[in-house]
């Protein structure tokens, strides 16, 4: 119960020793994240035989879903964490925009 809340720690931790910055590779996980991935599930689930509509919109809206703070479990070296964070909260802040325009795509 314990892991989510030491994660966001964690993070803002890691946050707090310097200014956002993104760097080109952050804003190129992020756009691939939210722009990519949720394209790609929904043109593989097209192919998928018996899944409808609502269960394919619910798919590319999980895969559309910000880059979550467990991935900073995943760092091998403390320089890349930054780069980790940077795409976590941009990823956060644009998944905003996002979102929504995924969900207008899938309702229509």
């Amino acid at each position: 119960q314990a892991a989510l809340p030491c994660a966001l720690i964690v993070l803002g931790i890691s946050l707090s020793r310097y200014r956002l910055r993104p760097s080109t590779g952050s804003l190129a996980l992020t756009l691939v994240k939210l722009g990519l991935f949720p394209l790609l599930v929904w043109w593989f689930s097209s192919w998928l035989p018996g899944l409808d509509q609502a269960a394919r919109s619910v798919l590319v809206l999980l895969a559309a879903c910000p880059t979550g703070v467990n991935v900073l479990a995943f760092v091998k070296q403390p320089e890349d964490t930054r780069a980790v964070s940077s795409t976590v909260f941009l990823s956060t802040v644009l998944a905003a925009i996002s979102l929504p325009l995924w969900m207008l795509l899938m309702a229509a």
